[in-house]
């Protein structure tokens, strides 16, 4: 596990499975996964050509939608 303590709190990260990623830090006093932070980030914008409609990601029960993104 490459970081040691959340960003957020400065607690101790536990290994924790999530489903879809494998093995993610997590930090038991926010109760969220803290996934490394990285230098390089995307985000992009899909869109099927069909109906015009841009493809959104709800990410791990939240109940906002996101652009698709990713990090390197």
């Amino acid at each position: 596990m490459i970081q040691k303590h959340c960003f957020e709190c400065g607690a101790k990260l536990i290994e924790k499975g999530l489903e879809g990623e494998d093995i993610v830090p997590f930090c038991e006093k926010c109760n969220q996964y803290r996934f490394p932070v990285y230098n390089v980030a995307v985000s992009m914008i899909v869109v099927n050509e069909q109906n015009g409609k841009i493809m959104l990601i709800q990410q791990y029960g939240k109940p906002v939608c996101i652009l698709v993104a990713g990090y390197y």
